[in-house]
């Protein structure tokens, strides 16, 4: 599975800070994957719907844990690099660089996981 296109809508709102759209594949689209300001530091959150309870239900969502980290640090790493087009920075300050992991990668053509099986 493959990342081949990101698209990054900037929000400056206390916790909800991006909107991020993935493309898998060149053939499927995930929007509306959310980059969140939390307590311990920036998060991402699935798309997801509201059920008649009130509760919300991911439409969809990483089932293993390697997936979600390979995803959350290519999200991250993608709002980061948009952050920084936003400001202008050519390089990363001190600041850009408090909420994110140290093991983010640019997105520098298609990014591979292998899932287990």
């Amino acid at each position: 599975m493959r990342i081949t296109d990101t698209r990054v809508v900037l929000h400056d709102d206390d916790k909800l800070r991006a909107f991020i759209n993935i493309t898998l594949d060149n053939a499927i689209v995930i929007r509306g994957i959310k980059v969140i300001r939390g307590n311990k530091g920036l998060f991402i959150a699935m798309p997801n719907r509201r059920k008649p309870d009130g509760s919300f239900q991911d439409i969809c969502h990483p089932i293993h844990r390697q997936a979600r980290q390979w995803l959350e640090r290519i999200v991250l790493n993608e709002y980061k690099r948009a952050l920084r087009r936003d400001r202008g920075e050519e390089r990363e300050s001190a600041d850009a660089d408090q909420d994110f992991a140290s093991d983010a990668v640019p997105l520098s053509g298609p990014q591979t996981v292998d899932l287990p099986t």
